[in-house]
């Protein structure tokens, strides 16, 4: 695994922070008077765009992004963010065989940075290999944020873990193998866990397939998984 870096998405693959974000940004919208875009923009992201492309087209300038983005990190910052259960373990168990990680978010490096503080994991990761909005002149799914962090590695290989569609756009942008981390079933509170829970999840299945090549798609329910589908990536190349 010496060869191998792991570029781990943060909001939802490796903390707990989905759904306090897509309530920020609803909220952000809505103080900035922009609520007739949050459709396009959640379309946007889903599809798997860069968040950039995406405010470029509804009209927003740079210094409101930023302003944005501000208030953004002032909202999640107040929230208490955890570490996914079974995460810490999990890199700790690869790192030792070799692999090294790295998260490529949309978000700002420094609250990756806080998070993994609080959580005592910082000294799990490279801090020139957590890379974000702040220091990086790209966003995922651009192929060069995979390019950077390999070269800031040292290492020729890469397998990205994430739980959105722009994760698996950017494993399709760099041909590389993602491990699409989400339970069996949906765990928003709008869907039930019956027949309407199986639907929505089928759904997003076959979307998936349509995207990108479904051999490379390796999934997983939770992180003690992780380890075990890494090493089966690296025995199928």
């Amino acid at each position: 695994m010496e060869s191998v870096v792991v570029l781990v998405d943060l909001d939802g693959t490796l903390v707990d922070s989905e759904d306090i974000n897509h309530k920020a940004f609803v909220q952000i919208f809505r103080e900035f008077h922009l609520e007739d875009k949050i459709a396009t923009v959640f379309e946007g992201l889903a599809g798997g765009r860069d968040f950039a492309g995406i405010m470029a087209d509804i009209g927003l300038d740079a210094g409101t992004r930023r302003l944005m983005e501000k208030r953004m990190e002032e909202i999640v910052s107040a929230s208490d963010l955890h570490v996914l259960k079974g995460a810490p373990e999990a890199i700790r168990a690869l790192e030792a065989e070799g692999a090294k990680f790295s998260i490529a978010t949309l978000n700002v490096s420094k609250k990756a940075h806080e998070i993994l503080k609080r959580n005592r994991m910082d000294d799990l990761f490279d801090r020139e290999l957590v890379v974000g909005s702040d220091n990086l002149p790209w966003e995922k799914p651009n192929p060069r944020v995979v390019f950077e962090v390999l070269r800031r590695s040292g290492r020729s290989r890469a397998i990205i873990v994430g739980n959105a569609p722009r994760d698996v756009m950017l494993a399709k942008n760099c041909n590389l193998p993602i491990i699409y981390l989400k339970p069996t079933m949906p765990q928003s509170k709008a869907v039930g866990s019956g027949e309407e829970a199986v639907r929505v999840f089928e759904a997003r299945v076959r979307e998936l397939e349509q995207r990108y090549e479904y051999a490379k798609i390796y999934w997983g329910r939770s992180w003690s998984e992780i380890p075990t589908l890494i090493e089966e990536i690296l025995a199928a190349e």
